[in-house]
């Protein structure tokens, strides 16, 4: 078992045993650094899920499309969101589907079969979803790191060209 999991025990996330709307959660895990494997000793806990709405929302009598915890970093999806997001090849969601199964908090047979199914969610949507979230980063970088870069990278290629 996942050393970090032992967190999850601590009254920050209580929250999972005292509200009702997440009773029904059938895939809990580890993402970003965590997740990707990149954690250092300061990195905090991202926590993300998918749950089945309650029948009332189901059938229209009450809306659910995600619980948000900002303190722990917990983002728990309806499956009816889950699945349209990452049907539209949304990164945030698709990783969640890849991590390893040692950052895996909590799965039902029901998240499992998300998981068993996810090359379902590939298509060629995927491949602009994912460029622009990439562009996206790049442009957050500040200007000097990507001026400096961009001018390394062309003198690379004008050498490789000559």
């Amino acid at each position: 078992m996942n050393p970090l999991f032992k967190k999850l025990e601590t009254p920050a996330y209580d929250f999972f045993k005292t509200n009702p709307d997440l009773k029904n959660c059938i895939y809990l895990t580890l993402s970003g650094s965590h997740g990707y494997g990149t954690n250092n000793d300061n990195s905090e806990i991202d926590l993300r899920g998918v749950l089945i709405e309650p029948s009332s929302t189901l059938f229209g009598l009450q809306t659910f499309e995600q619980f948000e915890e900002r303190e722990t970093d917990t983002v728990i999806y309806g499956l009816k969101k889950f699945v349209a997001l990452c049907a539209n090849g949304n990164p945030n969601t698709l990783e969640l589907l890849g991590t390893h199964e040692d950052c895996i908090y909590q799965i039902a047979p029901e998240g499992q079969l998300l998981r068993d199914h996810s090359h379902l969610f590939l298509s060629q949507r995927v491949i602009q979803s994912y460029g622009n979230y990439a562009t996206a980063q790049f442009r957050r970088l500040p200007m000097p790191f990507v001026t400096i870069t961009t001018q390394k990278r062309s003198k690379s290629c004008i050498c490789a060209t000559l």
